[in-house]
């Protein structure tokens, strides 16, 4: 009897390359378009955006650590929201099927 034998392990690994690369490519972009879209008064709030990767976990994280950040962000009842992370968030599903594309030529 002939019998079929396959190890996934090289595939597994490849598309989990392809992932990490997705999402590094995903948190770049929402970096780029939170910097430009955050408003800038004395620039420490665009200067401490930053974004963090977890590989292991998939999972990415664009924002700032400043306290502050989330009034700018939200807004409170005396101050108007004025969103950079959102817009950043929405902009980079915008840009998924290219980031796709762009992952799957590798």
């Amino acid at each position: 009897m002939q019998e079929l034998r396959w190890h996934p392990e090289a595939l597994i690994r490849e598309v989990d390359m392809k992932e990490d690369k997705l999402l590094e490519l995903s948190a770049d972009s929402m970096l780029t378009d939170a910097i430009a879209e955050v408003p800038v008064d004395t620039g420490t709030l665009q200067a401490s955006l930053r974004r963090e990767v977890d590989n292991q976990e998939k999972t990415c994280y664009v924002g700032s650590d400043l306290e502050y950040s989330v009034f700018v962000e939200y807004g409170t009842r005396n101050m108007a929201a004025q969103p950079y992370l959102r817009p950043a968030f929405d902009n980079m599903f915008g840009k998924a099927d290219a980031m796709i594309n762009q992952v799957s030529q590798i």
